[in-house]
């Protein structure tokens, strides 16, 4: 199944709205190929074929609120796909393992296409991270609970002496599982990428489960 691009839900008169999605939809596609530092408003402004060079900003304000306005775009159709495959899980068995909660939390971004088949939101969230600016993800949590909610299931399964250990496993293979995501091309087939999609959650799970070590053993 494949998330069609959100589509921003607003009361602006139509052409505005239009635009305004433009500029988050050429906006997350640049910063998924350069960055955020390696993005100009000029740059945005091209992509939707502006001769203003002064549009983007005047919608946007600074990059910084470009990526707010890129995540509020896209969380909530994210998060309403996790509460239904959640529910659904829900619905099979009391305590969803490990990889399911995975699959739970993941899917919606591999599922997150352009018309070319290409995953733009987490080759979006690799261009934030790479250029250290997840801080600018941390002020949507509240507007991301399913997401939450899935987090603290996943916690569940370590115990008092290797949880201090979960929020950086959790952080390790979020990012192994986005990267790789992130190159999956439009040269692909549906198959394939769910095949490396499984194998990725079967990792993946394997990893956070892995029995803590001693260092002095």
């Amino acid at each position: 199944m494949r998330t069609p691009v959100a589509r921003t839900r607003s009361r602006m008169d139509p052409r505005k709205a239009r635009t305004t999605e433009a500029i988050l939809s050429a906006a997350e596609s640049l910063i998924g190929q350069h960055g955020v530092n390696g993005v100009t408003f000029k740059q945005i402004g091209e992509r939707i074929g502006s001769a203003n060079r002064n549009v983007v900003q005047y919608h946007m304000g600074d990059m910084d609120q470009m990526v707010k306005h890129i995540f509020a775009w896209r969380l909530p159709a994210l998060e309403a796909r996790r509460a239904a495959l959640l529910s659904i899980a829900e619905a099979e068995v009391d305590a969803p393992s490990v990889r399911a909660l995975l699959d739970i939390l993941f899917r919606p971004i591999f599922e997150t296409v352009d018309d070319e088949g290409v995953r733009v939101f987490a080759r979006f969230l690799c261009g934030v991270y790479f250029s250290d600016r997840m801080d600018l993800r941390a002020e949507f949590a509240k507007t991301a609970p399913v997401s939450d909610r899935i987090i603290k299931m996943l916690g569940r399964y370590f115990d008092s002496k290797s949880r201090q250990l979960f929020p950086i496993r959790l952080l390790a293979v979020s990012q192994m599982i986005v990267s790789f995501l992130a190159r999956l091309d439009s040269h692909s087939t549906p198959p394939r990428d769910e095949q490396i999609f499984q194998d990725l959650l079967s990792i993946s799970a394997a990893a956070l489960l892995t029995p803590t070590t001693n260092p002095s053993s």
